[in-house]
């Protein structure tokens, strides 16, 4: 029998406004609404369904052992996404879209991306007391002593309202045509690989690997990778190269870090470095695309 829940009609309804917030940056573009509604259309159908195919990809394991049977992963009513696919789903519905309308490749996933961090905002703070977004341990952020689990889900959610306002700022500061989704992939990616971190919901966890901190952390890399790739193709090879080397060295010491939560025997010790190195990484992407956009 379908039942609904709160947060799932929750979610349903920030899916709602990032849409509308989408909505709403193509109309300022200039786009008219009877070209916009299609999208929605198109994204609606293809976040649910790669937001479950994800999760149920990340526990193929649970259905195929522990219940010996493919048939609970049907019950779609139960629960059981992915914020990881249902972006994934929105850049292909984006990427459908602009094939058949004449509307710019930039501007449908710019318009896309800034209703990501929208949506997620309010996505976030309805996992309160739902037993998602809670703290890996009783250190706020691996600093900080503290008696109780940290609200992860709290952070996350501010880290997005952030994110939001840093893409606004964008917007408004750069060129109509400015591609916003790789710089938003490489803040929410680096960003969400620490908040993830000090997750301990058990939410797509194989064994003791997050496997949406992994995709999210990799898109983010490799984003970058491929900008210092471009700064070489301009005759930036001697930049590119020392900063395509220094990226690999932090991305290895953000997954060592990520190890040394539980193996160094200093949380702090372990976090810093993992800010330290994430820190490094955003500092290269920056200095990478101000390069190449000049």
């Amino acid at each position: 029998m379908f039942s609904f829940t709160s947060f799932g009609l929750g979610a349903a309804a920030a899916l709602l406004l990032g849409l509308i917030a989408a909505d709403l940056y193509l109309k300022r573009s200039g786009i008219p609404m009877q070209s916009v509604l299609p999208l929605n259309l198109i994204v609606i159908p293809m976040v649910f369904v790669f937001s479950r195919l994800l999760f149920l990809a990340a526990n193929c394991t649970y259905y195929l052992v522990t219940l010996s049977s493919l048939l609970p992963a049907l019950y779609f009513w139960e629960g059981g996404y992915s914020v990881s696919g249902a972006m994934l789903g929105a850049y292909l519905a984006g990427g459908l879209y602009v094939r058949f309308s004449r509307v710019p490749r930039v501007q449908v996933f710019n318009a896309i991306t800034l209703g990501i961090p929208v949506a997620l905002c309010v996505e976030r703070l309805l996992e309160s007391g739902t037993g998602l977004g809670e703290g890996r341990e009783y250190d706020w952020f691996g600093f900080i002593p503290a008696s109780t689990p940290q609200p992860v889900w709290l952070a996350e959610a501010i880290a997005a309202l952030g994110i939001l306002v840093f893409i606004l700022f964008l917007l408004a500061r750069r060129p109509a045509g400015f591609a916003l989704t790789p710089v938003f992939l490489i803040v929410f990616g680096l960003v969400q690989s620490y908040l993830e971190s000090l997750r301990n919901d058990g939410h797509m966890v194989v064994h003791f690997v997050r496997i949406q901190q992994v995709l999210y952390f990799a898109t983010a890399v490799i984003i970058v990778l491929s900008g210092l790739r471009r700064l070489y193709q301009s005759g930036n090879h001697r930049r590119a190269l020392i900063c395509s080397v220094l990226t690999i060295l932090l991305a290895g010491l953000c997954v060592a870090s990520e190890f040394g939560v539980d193996r160094w025997g200093s949380r702090a010790l372990a976090y810093s470095v993992m800010l330290l190195s994430l820190a490094g990484i955003a500092y290269i992407a920056h200095t990478t695309f101000r390069r190449l956009s000049t």
